[in-house]
């Protein structure tokens, strides 16, 4: 049987347009949701980069040997390279705060007061948003459930009405690098370094409230190793 002839006059098919990839792309190509809250607008997911803005490697380790150092390093949780996709990184606050740029062109990790913008948005009072948790304050934001608004709605070993993800910042429990525990938090929990002094929040399973932090209180530092989360400049 003899092919059938195309029609001169008929057109070749348009191509397929190539689909617009969604969400700001870092300098490996890893792609993020972005929210914008309290005037912010924030990464929803963890960073998970291995390379700073200008193409220098972020060192990457496994042990618990080379934290102590002043050198940048990240790792992954529980030493899994099927966490990474989940949960992200863990970075050192050295890499955090490295000139070379840990968030991609236009964004930084967030700072204490991005943290404290995002937390006043959810409803913490605005007396307890500067409090120091340690040594006697303790948690922030219980009255306004902030943790509970921050939370996903997965993974968290609580699950209850008061975890609600209304924030839209999905934070899993991501836990940290904690050379003091052995290497890894063992607690169902999610840490951030904010760009500002090293100071840091904390999330526990089954609270309310939001940990402030600074790791010159704790016996993490140097070695811990806690997620990144990119605000937009």
């Amino acid at each position: 049987m003899s092919p059938v002839k195309k029609d001169e006059d008929t057109p070749d098919p348009a191509p397929t347009p190539t689909p617009t990839p969604q969400g700001v792309g870092d300098i490996d190509g890893n792609r993020y949701d972005t929210l914008t809250i309290g005037g912010l607008t924030w990464f929803t997911e963890n960073l998970r980069v291995r390379n700073f803005r200008n193409g220098d490697p972020i060192p990457f380790d496994t042990s618990n040997a080379y934290w102590g150092t002043l050198e940048t390093f990240c790792t992954v949780l529980d030493n899994d390279m099927a966490n990474e996709d989940q949960f992200g990184l863990l970075y050192n606050y050295r890499a955090v705060t490295d000139p070379r740029g840990l968030c991609p062109d236009g964004w930084h990790p967030s700072t204490d007061g991005d943290w404290g913008a995002l937390e006043l948005a959810l409803g913490m009072d605005p007396s307890e948003v500067g409090m120091n948790s340690y040594p006697t304050y303790g948690e922030r934001g219980v009255a306004a459930n902030v943790s509970g608004k921050l939370k996903a709605l997965q993974l968290w070993p609580t699950l209850d009405g008061t975890v609600t993800n209304s924030s839209g910042m999905a934070v899993l429990p991501a836990r940290s690098r904690a050379p003091q525990q052995g290497g890894f938090n063992t607690s169902a929990s999610a840490y951030f370094w904010t760009s500002t002094s090293g100071w840091y929040r904390q999330l526990s399973d089954g609270t309310p409230g939001v940990i402030r932090r600074s790791p010159g209180q704790s016996s993490d530092t140097p070695g811990a190793g806690y997620s990144c989360r990119c605000v937009k400049d």
